[in-house]
């Protein structure tokens, strides 16, 4: 398992693009928060906790360092919107091809179609209304809201990401385990990617859905 997660690790921080090593530094972020809340709460800090809590940070420092200090040509983009985001967060982090168009103007864009038609959204395709000009392509929320408005199936999306927020969390306050807390932390970790980014879709969405257990039923229960 452990060999597993360094690969992954690996693979990600190679990869070139910057987006998913930067939902996996927020994902292990959140994991270090979320199980210092917890050992902060408890009465007895075991040096299990304190080594957990340890390599977390370190691995998130590591990961900042290698690429911020990185003269591997591969990550230069990935260097390029990390450098970016941190001396101008407005920008988004946007890439060198994009003309400075911020992802946070994108978004607005979206929402301000949506704001037009909220019931049913402007119709058309998720994908091909971003060049219709009807979205703006870089949020998933706020792009389904765009396209499909409310009632159009946008909303049921959502709620349907809200459902899944919280069966995460109610596994997580009934069992307090360290998997429940990386399981909950992957959830938030998917609801950010899905605001700054067009990717609840295709296998993205398949494995969220299947670390997320929204297939349980007990994730329909409302009422309880």
């Amino acid at each position: 398992m452990l060999f597993r997660s360094l690969f992954l690790a690996y693979k990600l921080l190679f990869s070139g693009f910057a987006t998913p090593i930067g939902l996996l530094i927020t994902n292990l972020l959140i994991i270090g928060i979320i199980y210092l809340f917890f050992v902060l709460r408890s009465t007895i800090i075991s040096p299990r906790a304190i080594l957990i809590i340890l390599i977390v940070l370190g691995v998130v420092f590591f990961l900042f360092s290698t690429i911020l200090k990185s003269e591997y040509s591969g990550m230069d983009d990935v260097k390029y919107r990390f450098t970016n985001f941190i001396e101008d967060p407005a920008s988004g982090g946007y890439s060198k091809g994009s003309g400075g168009i911020s992802r946070f103007k994108l978004i607005k864009f979206s929402w301000d179609s949506f704001v037009n038609k909220p019931l049913f959204g402007n119709g058309g395709n998720i994908r091909s209304s971003m060049y219709e000009g009807i979205n703006g392509g870089h949020s998933s929320s706020f792009d389904f809201l765009a396209v499909l408005g409310i009632a159009g199936g946008g909303g049921a999306f959502l709620f349907f990401v809200w459902l899944s927020v919280r069966n995460a969390y109610r596994n997580l306050r009934n069992s307090k385990s360290f998997s429940d807390i990386c399981n909950f932390a992957m959830v938030v970790t998917f609801i950010i990617g899905g605001i700054l980014n067009p990717y609840w879709q295709g296998p993205i969405l398949v494995t969220y859905l299947l670390v997320a257990n929204i297939y349980q039923s007990q994730v329909f229960q409302t009422g309880s």
